[in-house]
């Protein structure tokens, strides 16, 4: 029993490791150089009209859209359920069955 505590101790300090390390040593300084310098040579050679400001928005806005999308069936269910949230009906709760 007491193996599986400290197993468990281990997991709970080695998750905490993993995510505080997304912040500070992710990626190395030289993989990091190198997709750095990748991409300036890539979008940013002489002629292009490349806009970084657009492309930082565009990604962002695509991202945006897949992580916090929502479905139109969900939408349709939201507006029903707030056409009968009415005072007495509880609403919620057949919508919870």
């Amino acid at each position: 029993m007491k193996a599986d505590w400290y197993a468990c101790l281990d997991n709970r300090v080695e998750f905490k490791g993993c995510f505080f390390r997304q912040f500070f040593r992710s990626v190395g300084r030289v993989d990091y150089l190198t997709l750095r310098n990748g991409f300036i040579n890539v979008h940013l050679a002489p002629g292009s009209k490349f806009n970084f400001q657009k492309y930082i928005k565009r990604s962002l806005e695509d991202d945006f859209k897949i992580v916090v999308g929502v479905s139109p069936v969900l939408w349709a269910s939201f507006m029903v359920y707030l056409l009968l949230n009415v005072r007495g009906w509880h609403a919620l709760f057949w919508a919870s069955c």
